[in-house]
């Protein structure tokens, strides 16, 4: 007869091979072994990994199983509901059949950010949860550079984590140290005293006979300012015209920053440069009645119709900002110490983006063709510029180094993509209304090399 306690719920009762134990008056005991049921335990790793489910004997104990991995990840624990609340505990027996649930708590990296010799924001950091995206940050600035990125190496090499606009969606996986890339963007141009006796090739309706002047050395940006770079400062991108590569392939959003900014007037031009200036720590070179604020000023907020406020701006020529240049620095810019009739050539599709080889489409991005004698690009075509000067028909002898005090229209210079040829001599004059921006209008910054 089996003993009724071995008739259990959770056992299985085995006959095979019993034991037989003769003893000495001849009565036999039959030793019968008894299985306990297998439980299994199974893992649910929430995302993890290194683990497979495993088994124990009826009211057993199990050993706390190797730490699972996740990356990105801490493993917080076992717990014995899916909602993560009770927490599993490893000195219980085995009952039944049971999962265990893996908890994570995520991992918070820091990201510092190194300016590598920025004029603002040269060292920032930022609390980045691992499967979060960085999102927008401030850019630093280095005074006559632009800032490309940051990168992993101090050099600028290998891989590129941050470029200057919009947000980012990279993840990382360690405390990481980031370094700002940075190209020189400006050149510097030695200055000159036009005595007004000069013959000049070609001839020039600006250096006039008689008219002497002081053209100052000058650090010159080397391309015309892009959509990038204006919506960086000013928040928004006024641009109409159609965008392109130099290939004639079409560009939208994001990939056209690099294209020329345009439907900029002249009021938004100096207001960039003032800007621009405060965020380098320099000083200023415009004043406009009413405007204390140029950090904090709006775009929404200049004016796009005629202002005599803005009209009657002064510029401090000797201040340390970024400026437009007076016409006569503008020419002087683009002749490139040379004698072409372009800037950089006497073959306009060699320096120019312009109607012949745009077919009247869009601008082109800046610094696609050859520069002229001074590494500047695009002083020929691919967006008119904005220079100080009020515009006259003419220019007097006596006619001062920045031009008329008055007029109506504000210098324009250097032709579009949609100029004919003869518009994008360096030679050439135009002018157009300050309030006005138009599709064709951008521009170029200098300021004082001393």
């Amino acid at each position: 007869m089996l003993n009724d306690e071995l008739t259990k719920e959770n056992g299985v009762l085995s006959k095979n091979a019993p034991k037989q134990l003769v003893h000495g008056d001849g009565s036999t005991v039959v030793e019968l072994y008894y299985d306990w049921e297998i439980e299994t335990v199974t893992f649910e790793l929430n995302g993890g990994t290194g683990l497979e489910s495993t088994t124990c004997r009826y009211c057993a104990f199990i050993d706390p199983p190797p730490t699972p991995k996740k990356t990105g990840y801490t493993f917080a624990g076992w717990y014995s509901d899916s909602s993560l609340v009770n927490i599993f505990d490893f000195s219980s027996m085995i009952g039944e059949n049971i999962k265990l649930y893996a908890k994570w708590n995520v991992k918070t990296y820091t990201i510092t950010f190194n300016g590598n010799g920025a004029t603002t924001n040269g060292t920032l950091s930022k609390q980045l949860k691992y499967g979060e995206h960085i999102g927008s940050i401030v850019a630093p600035t280095k005074t006559d550079c632009i800032f490309v990125g940051y990168f992993i190496d101090k050099k600028g090499s290998g891989k590129g984590y941050y470029c200057p606009y919009g947000e980012q969606y990279w993840y990382i996986d360690d405390n990481i140290t980031l370094y700002a890339k940075w190209i020189e963007r400006f050149v510097k141009v030695a200055g000159t005293t036009i005595k007004g006796n000069e013959s000049w090739t070609p001839a020039s309706e600006v250096f006039v006979s008689g008219r002497s002047l002081t053209i100052p050395d000058l650090l010159v940006c080397d391309h015309e300012v892009t959509r990038g770079e204006f919506k960086a400062f000013m928040g928004e991108d006024p641009s109409m015209e159609k965008a392109y590569d130099k290939d004639g392939n079409k560009l939208t959003g994001d990939d056209a920053l690099n294209n020329p900014v345009n439907n900029v007037n002249w009021y938004a031009a100096i207001a960039y440069c003032n800007k621009l200036s405060i965020k380098e720590g320099l000083t200023p070179a415009y004043t406009v009645s009413g405007i204390s604020d140029w950090e904090n000023l709006a775009y929404s907020a200049i004016p796009t119709k005629g202002n005599d406020d803005w009209d009657a701006a002064t510029c401090n020529f000797e201040a340390s900002g970024y400026r437009l240049p007076t016409e006569a620095e503008w020419e002087w810019l683009a002749r490139g110490g040379e004698n072409y009739t372009y800037a950089g050539s006497n073959t306009i599709d060699e320096v120019a983006w312009y109607t012949g080889n745009t077919n009247n489409t869009g601008s082109r991005d800046v610094k696609t063709k050859a520069a002229n004698g001074y590494g500047l690009y695009d002083m020929s075509g691919n967006i008119w510029e904005w220079c100080w000067d009020w515009y006259t028909e003419t220019i007097s002898s006596d006619a001062g180094a920045s031009g008329a005090s008055s007029g109506n229209f504000r210098v324009l210079q250097g032709g579009a993509w949609f100029s004919v040829a003869n518009e994008s001599k360096v030679a050439h004059r135009y002018g157009f209304y300050p309030q006005a921006g138009g599709w064709c209008s951008g521009f170029r910054l200098v300021r004082n090399a001393n």
